[in-house]
């Protein structure tokens, strides 16, 4: 009973079991229909599109196709119009060249004139009154041939320029002054050359600004020049004939101080050693000068004055009766006169050879200082070499100009002290031939010497070239009767 049991539950389990399985089994059936069913629909919706899609590009195509097909007929129609335009434009040139048989040559002149003119009219002074002109000119830019207004517009502009350049004229209109400014003034054109303003500056044509421009430098002399021409054109006035170019590069050159700048610190050393050497010149001139006027007065005068060389010379030997002692005081004397007549000499003829050696030494560092230019900077620029030339060559310049007349102002006073020295030597041995001759010396010394040394009177003046005659004639019977 038991087992029957068993049997029976068993059986029940089995039963209830397969019954569950199969109810999953179909759930899961129709979730795959389901599943089935909807891929089904997205396939028909996407055949759909591709169909739809399809039918467009088929009907673009066929657009397409219709305006291809236009567009060739078109193209066809243009080609035949090109070709009738091209026989068109045949025919018009072959019109234009019987037409134009004698104005072919015209047309490239008229357009070189017109260009020539134009590149005039950049730098031309009357532009700073007329303008550029560039829009009467425009045809010569174009490849059109050129229209007979436009010919008689290239003959106006011409004649304009060719009036313009050849009178002297005066308007008033803005120019550019040396500060940028716009300012309204007077001005005075001498053709194509120059102008000025009223304040005696000239001017310059400034394409940028289509505006007469005053240049930046001027030289003081040349624009009180152009103010009294301005004043009154009959006086001179200085006329560029490269239309400004001179004036400008007059305006640049350097002036007196910046020559001396040039020089650097050797150029002033060597300036300073001049104004030395000038000032110890003119003192030796004004004295040399001073003690000729008193030597002259002594030999017009009859006693021995102390405020001149020659008369302390005589000063000094005038009452001694032995003859050594008075050779003695005489050549004391003529020593100390000596002293006092070659001071300063030595000094100024050391300064005239120092100066071109400083010169010298100018030109050597001014090269250096160029080489070692050339070697930082390379050759490339000649400016930047230009300090270093210009000192050399301005150094060596001031040591000629202070040599040259520093050895004429030594050679003026050491002659004139030679000068000095000489009366005083040939009037120091009238003296003691005077004073000492024996009377063996009186019979040998002729004549003339007695009457020269005993007879100086206001009335007759002792010349050099007298004393030398009558030494140079009685040295010996002057030494042999003084021994």
């Amino acid at each position: 009973m038991i087992s029957g049991l068993k049997f029976f539950c068993l059986s029940a389990f089995l039963v209830v079991s397969t019954s569950l399985l199969a109810f999953g089994e179909l759930d899961r059936l129709v979730d795959d229909v389901k599943n089935q069913h909807a891929q089904q629909l997205q396939e028909d919706l996407r055949l759909t599109k591709f169909k739809r899609a399809g039918d467009a590009q088929k009907t673009l195509i066929d657009l397409l196709k219709a305006e291809l097909e236009g567009a060739g007929e078109s193209q066809l129609q243009l080609l035949e119009q090109f070709q009738v335009a091209n026989l068109q434009i045949e025919d018009l040139n072959s019109q234009l060249t019987r037409q134009s048989s004698g104005l072919n040559e015209l047309f490239p002149l008229v357009i070189k004139q017109a260009r020539d003119l134009s590149a005039e009219f950049e730098s031309s002074l009357t532009s700073g009154q007329f303008g550029l002109r560039k829009k009467d000119l425009a045809f010569a830019r174009s490849e059109n041939i050129p229209q007979l207004k436009n010919i008689e517009t290239l003959w106006f502009l011409t004649l304009q320029e060719m009036i313009g350049n050849g009178r002297l004229q005066q308007y008033q209109a803005d120019i550019i002054d040396v500060d940028g400014r716009l300012v309204n003034r007077k001005i005075l054109q001498v053709g194509a050359f120059s102008a000025v303003d009223e304040t005696g500056q000239y001017l310059k044509f400034n394409k940028n600004a289509v505006k007469l421009q005053v240049l930046s430098t001027q030289r003081s002399a040349i624009k009180e020049q152009a103010q009294a021409f301005f004043a009154a054109p009959k006086n001179q006035f200085l006329v560029d004939p490269l239309k400004g170019k001179l004036l400008l590069q007059q305006s640049q050159l350097p002036d007196f101080q910046q020559r001396l700048q040039q020089g650097g610190l050797v150029g002033y050393v060597i300036l300073g050693l001049g104004a030395l050497g000038l000032m110890i010149a003119i003192w030796r001139i004004l004295y040399m000068a001073t003690v000729e006027i008193r030597f002259k007065k002594q030999l017009r005068s009859n006693t021995y004055l102390a405020a001149n060389p020659l008369g302390r010379v005589l000063l000094a030997a005038q009452n001694v009766t032995v003859m050594e002692k008075a050779e003695l005081l005489i050549d004391q004397a003529i020593l100390q006169e000596l002293h006092k007549l070659e001071r300063g000499h030595s000094l100024l003829k050391l300064l005239a050879a120092v100066a071109p050696l400083l010169g010298l030494l100018g030109t050597v560092t001014g090269m250096i200082e160029t080489f070692q230019s050339i070697k930082l900077l390379g050759a490339s620029d000649p400016k930047l070499m230009a300090g270093g030339i210009s000192q050399a060559l301005m150094t060596t310049v001031m040591g000629l100009c202070v040599a040259i007349p520093l050895l004429f102002c030594h050679s003026f006073v050491s002659g004139k002290a030679k000068y000095m020295l000489l009366l005083l030597q040939q009037r120091s041995l009238l003296l003691l031939s005077d004073y000492f001759a024996a009377d063996v010396a009186l019979e040998n010394i002729p004549q003339s010497i007695s009457s020269v040394s005993g007879s100086i009177t206001p009335s007759r003046q002792l010349k050099q070239s007298d004393v030398e005659e009558i030494v140079m004639e009685n040295s010996s019977e002057g030494r042999s009767a003084l021994a």
